[in-house]
C-alpha cells in the first residue's frame, strides 16, 4: 500500500475501513450500454498547503486569504492542521469518480465546472500538496473530512466572455 503524504494520511484517518487500495467492480450491461457503478470507482481527495519555517498558522491563513478566488467562512482559529507538527493545512476536500482528472482540473480555470483554480491563486511561494484515496462512500467521507478538517478555498467558474468583452 502507498504511504502517501499528509493529505493521504488525513483522509485515511477519517474514512477508516471504507478505503480501498484498488478499484474494482462489475460491468453492468443493459440495452447496448455498459456502466460501472459510481460506488465502484473514485473516492475522495484533498489539497493542502505547507506552513513555511517561522510562519505562524495565522500568517499562513492571511497569506492564503490574500490570494484570488472564493473562500469558505472558516476562521483562522478553526483551521486545523493535518499533522501533529502543524505544518500542513487543508485548502480543499472533494470527491469524484475520476480522481486524477479532478485534481488536475483544480489547477485550471473552467467555464463549466467549479474548480479552486490553483494557477490563479498566487500560492507559488508555498508548497501545495494533494492526495486521494479510493473509497465507496464518497459523499459521507467528503463531509466527514470537511467536518474534521475545515477548508478555506471554494470552487468557482470562470465567467464566459461575451463578444463585446473580446473586442
Amino acid at each position: 500500500m502507498c504511504d502517501g503524504n499528509e493529505v493521504v494520511k488525513a483522509i485515511r484517518s477519517v474514512i477508516k475501513e471504507d478505503k480501498r487500495d484498488c478499484m474494482f467492480g462489475e460491468y453492468k450491461f443493459a440495452n447496448g450500454e455498459v456502466e460501472i457503478e459510481p460506488k465502484d470507482r473514485g473516492g475522495v481527495y484533498g489539497i493542502a498547503i505547507k506552513r513555511e519555517e517561522g510562519e505562524s498558522q495565522e500568517e499562513l491563513y492571511k497569506f492564503v486569504h490574500k490570494s484570488n478566488g472564493k473562500f469558505t467562512k472558516t476562521k483562522a482559529k478553526d483551521w486545523k492542521a493535518l499533522d501533529a507538527e502543524q505544518k500542513y493545512y487543508p485548502l480543499y476536500w472533494g470527491k469524484d469518480i475520476n480522481l486524477g482528472y479532478r485534481l488536475f482540473a483544480h489547477t485550471k480555470s473552467s467555464e463549466s465546472t467549479g474548480t479552486v483554480q490553483l494557477a490563479t491563486r498566487g500560492l507559488d511561494e508555498h508548497t501545495v500538496i494533494f492526495g486521494a484515496v479510493f473509497c465507496a462512500n464518497k459523499e459521507d467521507n467528503e463531509k466527514n473530512l470537511k467536518d474534521k478538517y475545515p477548508v478555506i478555498l471554494k470552487t468557482t467558474t470562470t465567467k464566459k466572455s461575451t463578444n463585446s468583452e473580446k473586442k
